[in-house]
């Protein structure tokens, strides 16, 4: 008998809504959207997966993370890993982190050109869009 297959994408997706469900982005919109947009740069279901896992780490409880490690390979837990930022790492040491990992490097480009998304930054006011770009245009400088 066969095994069915697992759509790990759908599987993704799901943890991701199920953990940001109660989050807003800075204007105020579903998260979940965020994480959409991101994957939505990629075709490869690598990327895609971890595009939606990308914040889940970082914003979700232990319960989602174990969940979490418990479906996914190795390559996509260790990726999504290097894409959450401890509270009180310094930035650079995060961003030279997601250097090396190519998968993570990938989405945290992403991440940030959806963050720089001039629709979503001019909803902003002038002082968190000021902030705001100049910590995502240094992080480009980074990974590019």
């Amino acid at each position: 008998m066969l095994t069915p297959l697992i759509d790990y994408e759908a599987v993704a997706l799901k943890l991701a809504t199920q953990v940001h469900s109660n989050q807003v982005d800075k204007n105020g919109f579903p998260y979940i959207l965020h994480c959409l947009r991101v994957r939505d740069h990629f075709v490869d279901p690598t990327a895609r997966i971890i595009a939606l896992l990308h914040d889940t780490f970082e914003d979700g409880t232990r319960k989602y993370v174990k969940r979490i490690k418990s479906i996914f390979s190795d390559d996509i837990i260790e990726s999504v890993e290097c894409l959450t930022h401890p509270i009180g790492e310094p930035l650079d040491d995060y961003y030279y982190r997601v250097l090396f990992n190519k998968w993570a490097r990938l989405v945290k480009i992403a991440d940030i050109m959806d963050n720089l998304d001039p629709m979503r930054m001019d909803m902003l006011s002038p002082g968190i869009k000021i902030r705001l770009k100049k910590k995502y245009l240094k992080a480009l400088e980074y990974l590019l």
